[in-house]
């Protein structure tokens, strides 16, 4: 499986001393290709996740658990899938308002198809670089 995935992503976040928790809403337009099958592919991730981690500094390290849903395409048909997301990642702060960061995402997703041509599950993980503004 290879492919690239581009997205925006909102959420807030609360603090309480050093502890962090919020929610985040992330879409996704992917582009990732199954090398066994000619017109495979996931094009599609929508993520509810909520977050938890430690601040230090100008550093958040944080756990998120979710739900995702994803568009998987064998041309012609399509099918929906949803199930859990969970991973761990980092932001760092730069300046006042940026910052950059890092996600590790699992998803596990279970298709329902009207075709069992496409019915598969999936457990997809991704490796995101972020760059945010606080507001």
């Amino acid at each position: 499986i290879s492919g690239s995935i581009a997205g925006l992503f909102v959420g807030y976040n609360f603090q309480n001393g050093n502890l962090v928790y919020g929610a985040e809403l992330a879409a996704s337009k992917a582009d990732i290709d199954f090398d066994i099958c000619g017109d495979c592919d996931f094009n599609r991730f929508i993520d509810l996740k909520a977050r938890v981690g430690w601040s230090s500094g100008k550093a958040l390290f944080f756990g998120v658990l979710g739900y995702g849903m994803d568009t998987y395409e064998v041309a012609p048909d399509q099918s929906d899938g949803s199930g859990p997301v969970y991973g761990v990642g980092v932001d760092v702060k730069f300046g006042e308002r940026l910052f950059l960061g890092a996600e590790v995402l699992r998803r596990n997703l279970s298709h329902d198809p009207q075709s069992p041509f496409v019915a598969i599950d999936a457990d997809i993980t991704t490796i995101t670089a972020r760059v945010g503004m606080q507001f």
